[in-house]
């Protein structure tokens, strides 16, 4: 984002503050960056393929059908990233494709986190609220910000930049907090199980699952907390 746009600033000030950047051509730092990117999630993202075909023997449930259209997102949000950095392409036909996976990896990845909560969580009512949470949030936030996301690309109408920069942080700022939640029941449940867990393997399993929901935790609040002090 290349300007901090506060409340009273002017329509084109909006703009520039949500325009994407695209390569003009010189290889800069930031192209580099961004090409290293869109490499190393391409990598990852075939990588998963083949973990994922060599892992699941059943191709059915929740888990495995949210893992997959998580991964379908980074690819296919990746190649959006791309082709509309590099002007390649169609520009609406790009922009479709990177809102895709937007909404394949922010929905999923959160199913994804909510498919396993039953292994560890023995409370029905917590595991519906969870699943409310997740549909109630992708109903409500991701119609509104493609909604903008195209009015600010698309239309002439200079309410669009300025909604689009504030439905883009409150978006970032509410899914960050779903993921929390979810991360941090994984953490309490597995900090009660370790109370009780004696097996060195079951114990060692089981703080392996601490660990990662730990960090994913560290990772959402430091992505947050970066965000806010770029626009302060």
């Amino acid at each position: 984002m290349p300007v901090t746009a506060l409340p009273g600033a002017s329509p084109d000030e909006y703009k520039v503050a949500v325009d994407k950047s695209s390569f003009d051509g010189q290889y800069t730092a930031a192209s580099v960056i961004v090409t290293l990117s869109i490499g190393l999630a391409l990598y990852n993202s075939l990588e998963m393929i083949l973990l994922i075909s060599a892992t699941f023997k059943r191709w059915r449930g929740l888990y495995f059908w949210s893992l997959c259209i998580c991964n379908y997102g980074v690819i296919s949000y990746t190649l959006g990233m791309m082709l509309m950095y590099f002007g390649l392409g169609n520009q609406l036909a790009s922009h479709i494709v990177l809102d895709t996976g937007w909404i394949c990896m922010v929905v999923c990845q959160s199913l994804v986190l909510y498919s396993r909560l039953g292994l560890i969580l023995d409370n029905v009512k917590i595991e519906r609220a969870v699943m409310w949470m997740i549909v109630c949030v992708s109903v409500l936030l991701i119609p509104t910000v493609l909604t903008f996301d195209f009015g600010n690309t698309y239309s002439d109408l200079a309410s669009f930049p300025e909604g689009y920069f504030y439905i883009e942080h409150v978006q970032m700022t509410v899914f960050t907090l779903q993921e929390v939640i979810i991360s941090s029941l994984y953490v309490w449940k597995t900090i009660s199980m370790l109370k009780i867990i004696s097996k060195a393997n079951t114990r060692s399993m089981v703080w392996q699952l601490l660990v990662i929901n730990v960090v994913i935790i560290g990772m959402d609040v430091s992505k947050q907390t970066n965000i806010l002090d770029c626009d302060s």
